[in-house]
């Protein structure tokens, strides 16, 4: 498997994990402030510069 695609696995899987857990437990991700600074971690975390 490239590394392109394991990269891209993980995005995505991290992406599908999110919406999981916004349905199934909302109220772990707390405010939309605090989902929307979790996306911006996760996003600095795996887009690499």
């Amino acid at each position: 498997m490239s590394e392109a695609r394991k990269w891209a696995l993980q995005a995505y899987s991290t992406y599908v994990g999110l919406l999981h857990l916004s349905l199934a437990s909302p109220e772990t991700l707390g405010t939309s402030r605090a989902r929307a600074e979790y996306v911006q971690h996760v996003a600095r975390t795996l887009i690499p510069e």
